[in-house]
């Protein structure tokens, strides 16, 4: 699809200003010709600010009063000059907006954070959030944000947070779901688009006006490391109210961890030697097997025994036929199940 500000629009037919008075004619054409130059500049210049959004609108769907709901819009500069945001504001209470980082050098990603407020509204709602840019050069853009807020529904707690855990760990955090309305409610399957969560629900418990169920929620051990941002959709019988979700967050350490995991030993002389040390921890306690770098100038002290934390001391001799710049990854194998290893990148530069 072709920008909106390429090329020229072609008026058919006759020109405004033609039969009128010599005044009115200039006046018309100075308007005709601003409408022509102007309006494409200006469409571009909002144009390069919403190439950088994968996406503009978001819809949460049925969502519990009280839960956690917040969608992240993430935006690329694909630019050479810095992109800063000076700005966000929202047409509606319903929802806050924020960013979670305002300056991008090239090649960064950023985000418009956009949180729902289900604890101060109900109903179907709906807010435009507008991201003002200053840098490189003034523009908007316009994020649509939906949904519908049902109160018959609470979570307790209001989403799934698992926190800070272990890869290979298997937590499981325990969540109420209580609906408020008739007796013949349930929920009938539970679904989520990541195949790392497992989910047991117990039986309901009924009490006068009110269903509760218990909802236990786990991680598997193919869980991958890093940032948890996830959903479960909770498909009930009730024609109005189809489905509901509710957030699932966490972090996801290695089961074993490297500090630092990138080291730079700097501007070595030939013939000089560099020694560094680097922390190696756990959950459980472990024994370092193996420390592998596939360059020879790499020499490494490990240490004995089992413990949660231990220091590797890290040994480089430069070398004069090896001259230049280096980087290469230091792999540390330990007696964890699965043979868990860390890696750390070294990089440096001999010099003659």
């Amino acid at each position: 699809m072709s920008p909106v500000f390429e090329g020229r629009p072609v008026f058919k037919g006759r020109p405004v200003f033609e039969g009128r008075p010599l005044l009115g004619r200039m006046m018309a054409l100075g308007l005709f010709l601003l409408a022509a130059t102007g309006a494409a500049p200006r469409a571009e210049a909002q144009q390069w600010a919403r190439d950088m959004f994968e996406t503009t609108s978001h819809d949460f769907g049925m969502v519990a009063s009280g839960s956690k709901t917040h969608f992240t819009f993430e935006f690329k500069n694909k630019y050479r000059e810095d992109v800063h945001v000076a700005a966000v504001r929202s047409s509606c209470g319903c929802t806050t907006p924020s960013v979670t980082k305002d300056l991008l050098k090239t090649g960064e990603v950023g985000g418009i954070l956009a949180t729902f407020n289900t604890t101060s509204f109900s109903g179907r709602k709906h807010a435009t959030v507008t991201v003002v840019f200053d840098r490189p050069y003034y523009a908007e853009v316009q994020l649509q944000v939906s949904g519908n807020i049902r109160t018959e529904v609470m979570f307790h707690p209001a989403e799934i947070a698992f926190g800070e855990v272990s890869g290979g760990a298997e937590p499981e955090r325990e969540v109420k779901v209580t609906f408020s309305g008739r007796k013949e409610w349930r929920i009938e399957d539970v679904r989520s688009l990541c195949p790392h969560l497992r989910v047991r629900l117990e039986q309901p418990v009924r009490r006068p006006g009110a269903i509760e169920y218990t909802m236990r929620v786990g991680l598997k051990p193919s869980v991958p490391v890093g940032e948890l941002h996830e959903r479960l959709t909770l498909v009930t019988n009730d024609a109005e109210l189809r489905s509901v979700t509710v957030g699932v967050t966490g972090r996801v350490r290695p089961q074993v961890e490297v500090k630092p995991d990138a080291l730079h030993l700097g501007s070595l002389t030939a013939g000089k030697m560099a020694s560094e040390r680097l922390l190696v921890r756990a959950d459980d306690e472990f024994e370092i097997t193996e420390v592998e770098c596939d360059d020879p100038r790499f020499t490494f002290d490990l240490p004995s025994g089992a413990k949660k934390v231990h220091f590797v001391k890290l040994n480089f001799a430069a070398d004069a036929k090896s001259t230049g710049a280096f980087k290469l990854p230091v792999r540390i194998k330990t007696s964890l199940s699965g043979n868990s290893t860390a890696e750390c990148v070294v990089t440096g530069e001999v010099v003659e």
